[in-house]
Protein backbone atom coordinates (compact mmCIF):
# COMPACT_ATOMS: atom_id res chain seq x y z
CA UNK A 1 0.00 0.00 0.00
CA UNK A 2 1.15 3.54 -0.75
CA UNK A 3 1.13 5.92 2.22
CA UNK A 4 1.83 9.63 1.78
CA UNK A 5 3.79 11.78 4.22
CA UNK A 6 3.19 15.53 4.00
CA UNK A 7 5.34 18.11 5.74
CA UNK A 8 6.54 21.66 5.32
CA UNK A 9 10.13 20.51 4.95
CA UNK A 10 12.94 18.51 6.51
CA UNK A 11 10.87 17.09 9.37
CA UNK A 12 8.82 15.03 6.94
CA UNK A 13 11.91 13.06 5.93
CA UNK A 14 12.46 12.13 9.57
CA UNK A 15 8.82 11.07 9.91
CA UNK A 16 9.07 8.98 6.75
CA UNK A 17 12.17 7.22 8.09
CA UNK A 18 10.36 6.43 11.35
CA UNK A 19 7.46 4.89 9.40
CA UNK A 20 9.69 2.90 7.05
CA UNK A 21 11.57 1.45 10.01
CA UNK A 22 8.37 0.11 11.60
CA UNK A 23 6.36 -1.02 8.56
CA UNK A 24 8.78 -1.50 5.65
CA UNK A 25 6.25 -3.62 3.76
CA UNK A 26 4.46 -0.42 2.70
CA UNK A 27 5.60 2.15 0.17
CA UNK A 28 6.00 5.67 1.54
CA UNK A 29 5.88 8.74 -0.67
CA UNK A 30 6.84 12.15 0.65
CA UNK A 31 5.73 15.66 -0.24
CA UNK A 32 8.07 18.05 1.58
CA UNK A 33 7.31 21.70 0.89
CA UNK A 34 10.77 23.19 1.49
CA UNK A 35 9.99 26.11 -0.82
CA UNK A 36 7.28 27.46 1.48
CA UNK A 37 8.80 26.52 4.85
CA UNK A 38 8.34 27.48 7.58
CA UNK A 39 4.55 27.28 7.83
CA UNK A 40 4.54 28.78 11.32
CA UNK A 41 4.82 32.31 9.91
CA UNK A 42 1.96 31.94 7.42
CA UNK A 43 -1.74 32.77 7.72
CA UNK A 44 -4.27 29.97 8.45
CA UNK A 45 -5.61 30.41 4.90
CA UNK A 46 -2.16 29.95 3.38
CA UNK A 47 -1.48 26.91 5.56
CA UNK A 48 -4.70 25.26 4.44
CA UNK A 49 -4.06 26.03 0.77
CA UNK A 50 -0.50 24.70 0.85
CA UNK A 51 -1.45 21.63 2.88
CA UNK A 52 -4.41 20.81 0.63
CA UNK A 53 -2.20 21.09 -2.46
CA UNK A 54 0.43 18.75 -1.02
CA UNK A 55 -2.05 16.22 0.30
CA UNK A 56 -3.98 16.06 -2.99
CA UNK A 57 -0.70 15.61 -4.84
CA UNK A 58 -0.07 12.51 -2.74
CA UNK A 59 -3.56 11.15 -3.36
CA UNK A 60 -3.00 11.73 -7.09
CA UNK A 61 -0.03 9.35 -6.74
CA UNK A 62 -2.43 6.63 -5.54
CA UNK A 63 -1.77 6.93 -1.82
CA UNK A 64 -4.58 5.37 0.18
CA UNK A 65 -3.66 7.24 3.35
CA UNK A 66 -1.81 10.50 3.99
CA UNK A 67 -0.12 11.53 7.22
CA UNK A 68 0.28 15.19 8.10
CA UNK A 69 3.69 15.08 9.75
CA UNK A 70 3.51 18.86 10.16
CA UNK A 71 2.13 19.94 13.55
CA UNK A 72 1.18 23.36 12.18
CA UNK A 73 -0.79 21.80 9.33
CA UNK A 74 -2.38 19.34 11.74
CA UNK A 75 -3.43 22.20 14.01
CA UNK A 76 -4.66 24.59 11.32
CA UNK A 77 -5.79 22.47 8.35
CA UNK A 78 -6.54 18.87 9.31
CA UNK A 79 -10.08 19.21 10.68
CA UNK A 80 -11.26 21.39 7.78
CA UNK A 81 -9.70 19.01 5.27
CA UNK A 82 -11.32 15.96 6.86
CA UNK A 83 -14.72 17.66 6.84
CA UNK A 84 -14.34 18.85 3.24
CA UNK A 85 -13.28 15.44 1.87
CA UNK A 86 -14.43 12.75 4.32
CA UNK A 87 -13.75 9.97 1.82
CA UNK A 88 -10.01 10.64 1.96
CA UNK A 89 -7.99 9.24 4.86
CA UNK A 90 -5.83 12.01 6.33
CA UNK A 91 -4.29 11.67 9.80
CA UNK A 92 -2.49 14.27 11.90
CA UNK A 93 0.35 14.11 14.40
CA UNK A 94 -0.93 16.02 17.44
CA UNK A 95 -3.07 13.25 18.91
CA UNK A 96 -0.34 10.57 18.63
CA UNK A 97 2.12 12.88 20.41
CA UNK A 98 -0.20 13.76 23.29
CA UNK A 99 -1.25 10.11 23.63
CA UNK A 100 2.40 9.09 23.89
CA UNK A 101 3.00 11.76 26.53
CA UNK A 102 0.08 10.52 28.60
CA UNK A 103 0.62 6.76 28.30
CA UNK A 104 2.27 6.63 31.71
CA UNK A 105 -0.09 9.14 33.30
CA UNK A 106 -0.64 8.27 36.97
CA UNK A 107 -3.82 6.24 37.48
CA UNK A 108 -4.41 7.08 41.14
CA UNK A 109 -6.14 10.32 42.07
CA UNK A 110 -3.62 11.11 44.79
CA UNK A 111 -0.67 10.92 42.40
CA UNK A 112 0.40 14.25 40.85
CA UNK A 113 -0.75 14.73 37.23
CA UNK A 114 1.79 14.84 34.42
CA UNK A 115 3.12 18.30 33.63
CA UNK A 116 3.78 18.49 29.91
CA UNK A 117 5.77 21.19 28.17
CA UNK A 118 5.51 21.69 24.42
CA UNK A 119 7.83 23.56 22.09
CA UNK A 120 6.13 24.34 18.79
CA UNK A 121 5.35 26.97 16.16
CA UNK A 122 3.16 29.96 17.03
CA UNK A 123 0.22 28.51 15.09
CA UNK A 124 0.34 25.21 16.95
CA UNK A 125 0.50 27.04 20.27
CA UNK A 126 -2.25 29.52 19.40
CA UNK A 127 -4.80 26.84 18.45
CA UNK A 128 -4.55 25.25 21.94
CA UNK A 129 -5.27 21.89 20.31
CA UNK A 130 -2.67 20.07 22.38
CA UNK A 131 -4.42 21.25 25.56
CA UNK A 132 -7.84 20.19 24.28
CA UNK A 133 -6.66 16.74 23.23
CA UNK A 134 -4.87 16.22 26.55
CA UNK A 135 -8.03 17.14 28.46
CA UNK A 136 -10.00 14.45 26.59
CA UNK A 137 -7.52 11.77 27.71
CA UNK A 138 -6.44 12.98 31.16
CA UNK A 139 -8.39 16.00 32.46
CA UNK A 140 -5.96 16.54 35.34
CA UNK A 141 -2.85 16.71 33.15
CA UNK A 142 -1.23 20.11 32.82
CA UNK A 143 -0.02 21.29 29.41
CA UNK A 144 2.27 24.29 28.92
CA UNK A 145 3.17 25.22 25.33
CA UNK A 146 5.74 27.78 24.29
CA UNK A 147 6.38 29.10 20.78
CA UNK A 148 9.88 28.59 19.39
CA UNK A 149 9.63 30.09 15.88
CA UNK A 150 13.37 30.42 15.27
CA UNK A 151 14.10 26.68 15.38
CA UNK A 152 12.73 25.59 11.99
CA UNK A 153 14.93 27.97 9.95
CA UNK A 154 18.02 26.73 11.81
CA UNK A 155 17.01 23.10 11.19
CA UNK A 156 16.27 23.70 7.50
CA UNK A 157 19.70 25.38 7.20
CA UNK A 158 21.45 22.46 8.95
CA UNK A 159 22.57 24.67 11.84
CA UNK A 160 21.29 22.66 14.81
CA UNK A 161 24.78 22.52 16.33
CA UNK A 162 25.22 26.27 16.27
CA UNK A 163 25.58 28.05 19.60
CA UNK A 164 22.69 30.37 18.72
CA UNK A 165 20.32 27.47 18.11
CA UNK A 166 21.31 25.56 21.22
CA UNK A 167 21.23 28.63 23.46
CA UNK A 168 17.75 29.51 22.16
CA UNK A 169 16.56 25.95 22.76
CA UNK A 170 18.06 25.82 26.25
CA UNK A 171 16.48 29.12 27.33
CA UNK A 172 12.96 28.15 26.21
CA UNK A 173 12.98 24.68 27.74
CA UNK A 174 14.51 25.98 30.97
CA UNK A 175 11.70 28.55 31.10
CA UNK A 176 9.14 25.72 31.00
CA UNK A 177 10.98 23.92 33.79
CA UNK A 178 11.38 27.01 35.98
CA UNK A 179 7.87 28.38 35.51
CA UNK A 180 5.83 25.17 35.24
CA UNK A 181 7.98 22.34 36.67
CA UNK A 182 7.42 20.16 33.60
CA UNK A 183 8.44 16.49 33.68
CA UNK A 184 7.66 15.75 30.02
CA UNK A 185 8.51 17.66 26.83
CA UNK A 186 6.77 17.20 23.48
CA UNK A 187 8.80 18.20 20.44
CA UNK A 188 5.69 19.71 18.87
CA UNK A 189 7.06 20.18 15.38
CA UNK A 190 8.29 17.30 13.25
CA UNK A 191 11.38 19.33 12.36
CA UNK A 192 12.36 19.20 16.03
CA UNK A 193 13.10 15.49 15.74
CA UNK A 194 16.49 16.71 14.53
CA UNK A 195 17.01 18.23 18.00
CA UNK A 196 16.03 15.19 20.06
CA UNK A 197 19.56 14.08 20.96
CA UNK A 198 20.57 17.64 21.79
CA UNK A 199 17.54 18.08 24.08
CA UNK A 200 18.20 14.75 25.80
CA UNK A 201 21.78 15.76 26.50
CA UNK A 202 20.76 19.18 27.81
CA UNK A 203 17.84 17.92 29.94
CA UNK A 204 18.38 14.22 30.73
CA UNK A 205 15.69 14.13 33.43
CA UNK A 206 12.86 15.05 31.04
CA UNK A 207 10.72 12.48 29.25
CA UNK A 208 11.08 13.53 25.59
CA UNK A 209 8.23 12.82 23.16
CA UNK A 210 9.15 13.01 19.49
CA UNK A 211 5.97 13.70 17.48
CA UNK A 212 7.40 11.97 14.38
CA UNK A 213 8.17 8.80 16.33
CA UNK A 214 4.80 8.89 18.09
CA UNK A 215 2.98 9.25 14.77
CA UNK A 216 4.84 6.28 13.27
CA UNK A 217 4.06 4.10 16.29
CA UNK A 218 0.38 5.02 16.23
CA UNK A 219 0.26 4.36 12.47
CA UNK A 220 1.15 0.72 13.17
CA UNK A 221 -1.84 0.49 15.53
CA UNK A 222 -4.13 2.30 13.07
CA UNK A 223 -3.31 -0.07 10.21
CA UNK A 224 -3.87 -3.08 12.48
CA UNK A 225 -7.36 -1.74 13.26
CA UNK A 226 -8.13 -0.99 9.60
CA UNK A 227 -7.10 -4.04 7.55
CA UNK A 228 -9.52 -2.96 4.81
CA UNK A 229 -7.01 -0.28 3.77
CA UNK A 230 -4.34 -2.82 2.92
Amino acid sequence: MKIGIFDSGYGGKLALQQCQKRIPQHEFIGFFDHKNAPYGDRSPEEIYKLTSHGVNNLFDQDCKLVLLACNTASARALRTMQEAEPDKKVLGCLIPAIEAALENQPKQKFEPPRRIGIIATRHTVDTRKYQREAFKIAPLAKVFPIATPKLVPWIEAGETNSKACQDYLKVHIQTLIDEHQIDTLILGCTHYSALKTIVKNLFPSLLIIDSAQAQAEKLVDYLARHPELQ
